[in-house]
This record gives C-alpha cells, structure tokens and sequence, in this order.
C-alpha cells in the first residue's frame, strides 16, 4: 500500500513539472517580444600623433641564459647611409620532366554481378571474374554488391 502512495504522488508530481514546462513554452508568443533598433555609436576621433611613452625600460645588460657561460655576442648594425648589398638567388637547375607515353586503357563496363562474381565488359567482350583475377590487365580488387 505504501508504494501506491509514493506512485501517485510521483505521477501527480509529474504532471505538475511538465504542465510547467509547457506553460512556459506556449505562454511565450512571438507578439509579446520587443524589436529595440540598437542605438547609434558615437565615435570619438583619436589623434594619430599622439603616442604614449612606455612606463617600463628593457635591461638587456646580463648574460644569455642559454649560452651557459655567460658570453655575450655583439654585432655591428650597419649605418642608415650605408647601402646594403643586394641579395641574389640561387640559380637552381631544373630538372627535365620526361614525359611518358600515353597508355590505352581497354573499354569497361560494368554489367552486374552474380553470386561472388563480377559480369564486365571489356573491348566488347563480356567476362565472368572474381575477387583478385586479371583480364587484359584489368585486375578487379575488390567489389560490392549493388
């Protein structure tokens, strides 16, 4: 008798939370819900001069952690007057592309299948294969049935 009980306040329960679900689905209609445009943006000009020091300086007087013995290598950057030397490329020779003669495959057609073989046509003849045979080096592989 107590389960009865549990059962019917369960399914009262129930009945309840999914009348709640729908109430809250269909009560919702598309009239109830306001179009707002969005508002205009306004936009304030930036002057292009005006660039903001940096609050920090770099120190960069210590020693290359990953060089290990602490040596510091230096190079001399080259004067804005001096002109730098014009960079070529490498000539690289190409290699000739041989090309190869043109090979004429046979005409295919496929006609069907019975049992674990295949029907084709080849050149107009009609053969019976199965998996992995070879006809005028046509090979069938594999096939599926339709």
């Amino acid at each position: 008798m107590k389960n009865k009980k549990v059962t019917y306040v369960l399914g009262v329960l129930l009945v309840f939370l999914w009348g709640t679900v729908f109430y809250k689905i269909f009560s919702n209609s598309p009239e109830d819900f306001e179009v707002v445009p969005p508002e205009k943006y306004n936009y304030v000009q930036i002057d292009s001069s005006f660039t903001p020091k940096p609050k920090f300086e770099l120190n960069i007087d210590y020693a290359d952690p990953f060089l290990g013995k602490g040596k510091v290598y230096t190079f001399n950057a080259p004067q804005l007057d001096q002109e730098l030397p014009e960079a070529t490329k490498p000539k690289i020779n190409k290699p000739q592309i041989k090309e190869l003669p043109q090979k004429r495959w046979p005409k295919i057609q496929y006609l069907g299948f019975v049992d674990n073989q295949v029907n084709i046509k080849i050149d107009n003849r009609s053969y019976l294969i199965e998996k992995g045979d070879s006809i005028k080096g046509v090979g069938l592989i594999q096939f599926w049935s339709d």
